[in-house]
């Protein structure tokens, strides 16, 4: 195959093999069309459904959108909206007459996993080497233990598309400082599609932003334009943020900055492993699941001495960094907004897999030690 010819089948396997591996979950489960249960569950049957059903009646004129968006003894919609609807694959239910809602979050699911690791895919080949034999560590991303788990959590499934797109646009920004506007479109995006995770994202992108530093020698110029790009992208976002933000003035919240323990440390490392799953989405663990062979190549990268000890100390600080925030409530109700998280604990957990994943690919292609 030619160059050209064989990064089209590679972006193709890459959208397409995620979502086959997921119609074979579904077969074996007995969804639609496959039998006659549905992928809804837990809050996605009880609430989000409902919301997408509300999202119809806007668009399609029965109620009125700007009663809708405005104080009533409901509530504004300002920030309800804004966490709930801006993911643009929510827009896909719009064409789904409302019994079949069922079916178009399925869907949803699917090309949420597809479009994850095309958007993986397009990262690792643009900035890590990879060919076909990366295909199953972009589908890795895409069929994470995050995902696997917070399936039901659609209203992130913009970002988690464009996450590595944004991880790729902040490493070109720092190797041309001058060329920042793919970081500020995706990033503000990011916020637009979910100002919650968005705001994780944000978080990320300064720690990964630092590492990044510390591996190539700190550049003036680059943290400047970093700096400066991450405040536009948000303050591109104001006409959305603002509503948001006193819309949801005088909310409950759960602020608790105490300095304790989220879980047992001795109960962690086996999240790494068969992507074991306990408890529930109230009170489960960090999903980090992100595969057995891609932990292998994890490994296998911290030991390869090909790779300069300082990139690989960094790599292995910048996990165990985001471990410890993951363990200790004063750094996780950080990524949380300042509030405890209501069900769906530790919602930036995907980011040490994608981490991982990018670490993972490199011991791979590097071979022996």
């Amino acid at each position: 195959m030619t160059g050209k010819t064989e990064k089209t089948v590679f972006y193709l396997s890459s959208f397409f093999i995620p979502m086959a591996i997921l119609v074979v979950v579904f077969a074996l489960h007995g969804i639609y069309p496959f039998g006659d249960s549905t992928v809804m569950t837990g809050d996605m049957e009880y609430q989000f459904v409902d919301y997408l059903a509300y999202l119809k009646t806007i668009v399609f004129g029965s109620n009125d959108f700007s009663y809708s968006f405005s104080k009533n003894l409901g509530g504004s919609m300002a920030g309800f909206s804004a966490y709930y609807y801006y993911s643009p694959l929510n827009f896909l239910t719009l064409l789904f007459p409302n019994d079949l809602l069922p079916v178009a979050e399925s869907l949803v699911i699917l090309l949420t996993a597809g479009l994850s690791s095309l958007s993986m895919a397009f990262l690792l080949a643009r900035k890590y080497e990879g060919n076909m034999r990366s295909v199953p560590f972009a589908a890795a991303y895409a069929l994470c233990g995050f995902s696997a788990t917070y399936f039901q959590l659609t209203m992130y499934s913009g970002n988690l598309i464009i996450f590595p797109l944004i991880i790729l646009f902040l490493l070109e920004l720092m190797e041309r400082p001058e060329k920042n506007l793919p970081y500020i479109i995706t990033l503000s995006l990011a916020v637009l599609f979910n100002y919650y995770s968005g705001y994780m994202i944000c978080i990320f992108a300064l720690l990964f932003f630092i590492a990044e530093s510390l591996k190539r020698g700190f550049s003036a110029k680059a943290a400047l334009s970093f700096t400066a790009s991450s405040l536009i992208a948000v303050l591109l976002t104001a006409f959305n943020l603002i509503p948001a933000v006193l819309s949801l003035r005088g909310e409950k919240t759960s602020f608790a900055f105490g300095f304790f323990r989220t879980f047992s440390l001795r109960a962690f490392p086996r999240q790494f492993f068969a992507g074991s799953f306990k408890g529930n989405v109230s009170t489960g663990l960090p999903n980090v699941y992100c595969g057995a062979v891609v932990l292998v190549f994890f490994i296998i990268y911290l030991f390869n001495k090909k790779i300069e000890l300082k990139d690989r100390m960094v790599s292995l600080l910048f996990c165990l960094f985001l471990c410890l925030n993951f363990w200790l409530n004063i750094f996780n109700i950080v990524w949380h907004g300042f509030n405890q998280p209501i069900v769906f604990p530790y919602r930036y957990s995907y980011m040490l897999s994608f981490f991982m994943i990018v670490c993972a690919l490199l011991g791979f292609q590097l071979g022996q030690l």
